[in-house]
């Protein structure tokens, strides 16, 4: 059950870091911290030697996690698993409290709620997760994103959008809002056409698109403060964003902004599902 907690947690650090993780290297470090606990059931230790040990286990099993670069860094991912690991214990004792009887002085807590707390933190606060990803991960104000379509490469200056949460409908895949203006006179004379009439209005002239663009062209519902709607997008033949000197291929779908868009001299909306791993 340590094994299994301990795994949980290094999941959930890197989550919330946005860190890729090795399989072999997560698991070695729970191992580590199961053995470690298993070790001090045989040897009860004081509390205060107990304290320190355990901060020394969690910043071994951080290290061996996650290989930080520098000692802050080591830190802050300690500081991070130790967090976590009080904020899911007090979750798993709320639930015991919550199944007490009167004049019990601790409850009892079974293993169901031991799982029952990770599978609480896991499954409906995702968006927590995200949330605080945003808040521990340090990023780049911007990144450079390009896509390929029909023979031409479009390369454009891209910033974090963490409110675009927009879908394509069938594929599910995330989608990159670009300032229509900064690539429309780059795009194929059918395409360039097509948005034009779109967002004019005239949806007519989607059936005069020959068939190697028709097939990537779809509609991406949106809802803003101001209007709502349906903006012109299609399936590139490849999507990269730049991310530490080397580009990157992504899964994305690439949508027109309707009306005028000011980004601060940027000409991409990526959202936080695109936005590069560290």
């Amino acid at each position: 059950m340590n094994l299994g907690m301990n795994w949980w947690l290094l999941w959930a650090t890197s989550t919330v870091l946005r860190k890729k993780t090795n399989p072999w290297a997560l698991w070695s470090s729970a191992a580590l911290g199961a053995v470690c606990a298993f070790v001090w059931l045989l040897s009860p230790l004081t509390l205060m030697r107990e304290v320190v040990l355990k901060g020394a286990v969690a910043g071994t099993m951080a290290g061996l996690c996650f290989r930080p670069k520098s000692w802050l860094n080591l830190l802050k991912y300690t500081a991070l698993l130790l967090a976590l690991s009080a904020f899911s214990a007090g979750i798993t004792y709320a639930l015991a409290l919550s199944g007490t009887t009167a004049g019990e002085a601790f409850p009892s807590v079974g293993w169901y709620l031991i799982a029952s707390g990770p599978l609480l933190l896991s499954l409906p606060l995702k968006r927590m997760w995200s949330s605080l990803a945003v808040c521990f991960s340090a990023v780049e104000v911007a990144r450079r994103f390009r896509f390929r379509l029909g023979g031409a490469t479009i390369e454009l200056t891209a910033v974090l959008d963490t409110g675009n949460t927009l879908l394509e409908p069938f594929t599910f895949r995330p989608v990159v809002v670009v300032d229509t203006s900064a690539v429309v006179e780059h795009l194929p004379p059918e395409l360039r056409q097509a948005i034009v009439h779109w967002q004019a209005g005239d949806g007519g002239k989607l059936c005069a698109l020959p068939d190697s663009i028709i097939g990537r062209v779809t509609l991406i519902p949106y809802t803003t403060v101001a209007a709502s709607g349906l903006m012109f997008a299609v399936r590139p033949e490849l999507c990269e964003v730049e991310s530490k000197g080397a580009w990157q291929a992504i899964e994305a779908v690439v949508a027109f902004a309707v009306g005028e868009v000011r980004l601060c001299g940027r000409s991409a909306l990526l959202p936080h599902a695109l936005w590069p791993l560290s």
